[in-house]
């Protein structure tokens, strides 16, 4: 399968991102960063392995959620 819109959902609890995969995308890199651009989380992910993902946000107002193949790209704002 390739990534898409419909590959990953997340949703924000708790000052928590929860990041869903709802099928196998192989290897996708997890990225997280600030409003100021810095990075907050950047980690591989086996999605055949670990479906789900709890990234803690901390003080983080706003920021932006990349998830990536290495050939496609899905974006995600947050705002808290």
């Amino acid at each position: 399968s390739t990534l898409d819109r419909s590959s990953a959902a997340s949703d924000v609890y708790k000052r928590q991102l929860i990041v869903n995969f709802y099928e196998n995308v192989g290897n996708v890199r997890v990225i997280v960063t600030s409003s100021t651009g810095e990075v907050i989380y950047n980690e591989m992910v086996q999605t055949s392995t670990m479906p789900s993902l709890v990234i803690p946000l901390k003080d983080q107002e706003k920021g932006v959620l990349q998830i990536t193949d290495g050939y496609n790209n899905v974006y995600g704002f947050l705002f808290l």
